[in-house]
């Protein structure tokens, strides 16, 4: 007989099926909660994919090749032979230099501005402008400003002129866009054996995207673990809240209830109605995340972001939704089901949890693989973290570019007169304040040491006391170094590390052959090539033992690490200093090391006429001259390292999201199946270990399998992907995990107890 009318029978059903729900409550929460984050967690994905992609269109898909630049002509020459080349070959030239946390330059020069033209503007990425007044096919590109460029890309992208670069720095890395890039190396060697005496041109096959480096991979590959995990976790709790209905749907069967109405009554309220609420709540959410990080600058963004993520997400739902109509229909409809009706109603559950235990074993070691991945990362970044710091200080330092002319470059004597003049120009550039970092190598010495008759590489660096004021040292006592008496000229002053105290006069005696031997070679050098005779006196072999000639040691402590100043040096550490003064040294130290001298200005226009004008006074005004951006040396360095900083705090949290519900997925499941044990163990005067013995026992023997497992992987990893040092994180976050899971499994289930168990025992 069949009762789907009968009001009371209704009102009974409807009865039981509030106390069932009662027992899946908690459950239920989680499962809601499972799907809110999953569709979270996608539209953060997708939204970092569109902006990936966004910027990579703009900033990859245009171009075909890349090259590297070389130049022995000034930064403005080099520019307008770039342009030259640019419209003899029909090419576009583009160089990106990441902003600091602005955005990105984009500096380009695009024969008839087809770069602007036929790219950007038909891919209408340009709002609101009217291109032919604002962009003309002149050379001289107008500029377009971030707010002009509409992408969910949330730095501000910027198109300058090639012509900006010529006070930042015109070597490096460019983009190409070439008709046809088969023939790229043709091309090149044309240009190099065209322009070869100005610059040279070399093929990059790497196009590499120089703003977010390979932080882009990263996040594409961790947003998918996450993503995978948390779709097979959503899967199998759809399989959990059917089980948990049995008992509800034995019951509506049992009533008279066809399975069109089961079915329709269950699925709408447990699939239909959350997947709905958490694909709109998911928007809700995401959006102002989106708006505060700037990815959103304007309704119409909005409207893209809207549309392109509710497509995005729709799929999702409906594969979601389509899975569990199957399962559900799959147990309401089999045999086997019907005749378990009777255990069903009784309140039998499974004893077992082994997909629980799946999901949560999975999760754990996908999350402990993702750690030990980014503990790597994390300790390449802690190395980092100070040079990037450091690096963003030296935002207004440059250093000296000098463009020799062939006639006096290749003329002997021309070329040493010229050079006697660089103590002058290193002494200007000391006044100005510029910091001194020279990293030494010579033929007497390329930072070795003998010390007990063995080479030792210790780094041996030459310094001014300008770089003492701008870098802390402290001495052997713990005192700042900030000056040195610098009034003998025939002495310099050495900082050494107290580790080498020990070998102090075999220190001194290497570096008193050193210091001689650049203070004096290079007069030799020159006398020889001015007057075209031979020398018959050796400077430095006469002033070998000279006792005027000194070198004062002072000691600092060990450990201390010295900013350098250069691109990709970052940091030594241990390293011998000595100190020079203008007046100390020979040419064989000017020569080389105020190029290497780190000027701060305020104009950097008013630098190079400043320069411009010395280089007159002394007789070389056809010398050129400029001044290159210290910082933009190192700028994709420090964009990718800080990208790579942000990017793994957020793998972190989100990964320590999933991993706890995943375990209160885990432990609600354990909890419903053993609440009635649980709870006669209580009232018979068990302590708590002992009445939850069973998931204690099964946690540690589930991480202790994750552990050899997680070892396994990450051998396979070491070789694959990160190196051997990701085995000590991953054996660490195992052990945590051990310890996370224990720790959070006795006070969930203390609170489940304290909550539930006088219930229980009622039979509630």
């Amino acid at each position: 007989m069949v009762f789907a009318h009968d009001n009371v029978e209704v009102n009974q059903s409807n009865t039981s099926t509030y106390a069932m729900e009662g027992d899946l409550y908690m459950i239920k929460k989680i499962y809601n909660g499972l799907i809110l984050f999953f569709f979270i967690a996608i539209l953060i994905f997708y939204g970092s994919g569109l902006a990936i992609r966004e910027y990579n269109k703009i900033t990859n898909e245009f171009f075909n090749a890349t090259i590297y630049l070389n130049t022995t002509v000034s930064q403005e020459n080099t520019i307008r032979e770039l342009k030259a080349i640019a419209d003899e070959y029909d090419l576009t030239v583009a160089k990106f230099i990441p902003e600091n946390n602005s955005g990105i330059d984009i500096f380009v020069y695009s024969h008839k501005n087809k770069y602007i033209h036929d790219f950007l503007f038909s891919n209408r990425f340009i709002k609101d402008l009217n291109y032919d007044q604002t962009i003309t096919y002149s050379n001289d590109l107008t500029e377009i400003n971030a707010e002009m460029i509409q992408t969910f890309f949330n730095k501000g992208i910027f198109i300058r002129p090639l012509d900006h670069l010529k006070n930042i720095g015109v070597e490096g890395k460019y983009a190409l866009n070439v008709d046809d890039a088969s023939n790229l190396e043709n091309l090149l060697n044309e240009i190099n054996n065209r322009y070869g005496n100005s610059l040279t041109m070399y093929y990059n096959q790497r196009l590499q995207n120089t703003f977010t480096g390979d932080v882009n991979s990263l996040k594409y590959n961790y947003g998918m673990i996450l993503i995978v995990m948390l779709f097979i976790t959503l899967l199998t709790s759809f399989l959990y809240d059917i089980k948990g209905r049995k008992k509800e749907i034995a019951v509506k069967r049992l009533l008279g209830y066809g399975t069109e109405v089961v079915f329709y009554d269950i699925f709408i309220k447990q699939a239909v109605k959350p997947m709905v609420f958490s694909v709109l709540l998911s928007q809700l959410i995401v959006i102002p995340f989106f708006v505060l990080n700037k990815n959103i600058k304007s309704l119409d963004i909005l409207k893209y972001f809207l549309k392109g993520s509710l497509k995005f997400s729709i799929p999702f739902a409906a594969v979601f939704m389509t899975a569990f109509a199957l399962f559900l229909l799959i147990n309401i409809a089999s045999k086997s089901e019907k005749i378990h009706i009777v255990s069903y109603i009784k309140g039998k559950k499974p004893s077992k949890n082994t997909l629980s235990v799946f999901v949560k074993m999975g999760s754990t070691l996908i999350i402990i693989v993702a750690f030990g991945i980014s503990a790597v990362s994390w300790n390449f970044i802690s190395e980092k973290k100070e040079a990037v710091h450091r690096w963003e200080e030296t935002k207004n330092y440059a250093t000296l570019n000098i463009y020799v002319p062939d006639h006096i470059f290749h003329n002997k004597k021309r070329a040493a007169e010229f050079e006697q003049t660089h103590k002058i120009i290193w002494n200007y550039l000391n006044e100005k304040n510029g910091l001194l970092f020279y990293k030494t190598t010579n033929q007497i010495n390329e930072n070795s040491f003998f010390i007990n008759n063995q080479e030792v590489d210790v780094p041996f660096v030459y310094i001014n006391e300008n770089y003492l004021i701008e870098n802390p040292i402290l001495d052997a006592t713990g005192n700042r170094i900030s000056s040195v008496d610098n009034r003998d000229n025939n002495a310099i002053t050495v900082l050494v590390p107290m580790r080498y105290k020990f070998h102090e006069e075999e220190l001194r005696q290497t570096i008193h052959k050193k210091h001689v031997y650049d203070k004096y070679i290079s007069e030799d050098i020159i006398r020889e090539r001015i007057t075209g005779e031979k020398n018959t006196t050796d400077l430095s072999k006469e002033n070998l033992n000279n006792p005027s000639i000194m070198e004062k040691f002072i000691y600092i402590k060990d450990n201390q690490s010295l900013f350098t100043y250069t691109a990709g040096g970052d940091f030594i550490t241990d390293g011998i200093l000595a100190i020079v003064t203008g007046e100390n040294m020979g040419l064989n130290v000017y020569t080389p090391s105020f190029t290497s001298m780190n000027v701060k200005y305020d104009d950097i226009n008013e630098l190079n006429r400043e320069i411009s004008v010395l280089f007159n006074d002394l007789g070389y005004g056809e010398v050129e001259t400029d001044f290159a951006s210290v910082y933009q040396q190192n700028a994709e360095d420090v964009q990718y390292f800080k990208n790579l900083m942000g990017f793994s705090l957020i793998v972190f949290v989100l990964s320590l999201i999933f991993l706890v519900l995943s375990l209160l997925f885990y432990l609600e499941i354990y909890f419903q199946n053993n609440k009635k044990r649980i709870a006669i163990k209580n009232f018979l005067g068990f302590n708590f270990f002992s009445r939850n013995k069973k998931v204690f026992i099964g946690l540690f023997l589930q991480d202790a399998m994750i552990i050899l497992i997680s070892l396994a992987i990450s051998f396979f990893i070491s070789n694959k992907v990160v190196g051997i040092q990701i085995l000590k994180p991953i054996l660490a976050s195992c052990l945590l995990a051990l310890l996370f899971d224990t720790l959070c499994s006795a006070l969930v289930l203390k609170g489940r107890e304290s909550k539930f168990m006088v219930e229980t025992l009622k039979g509630e």
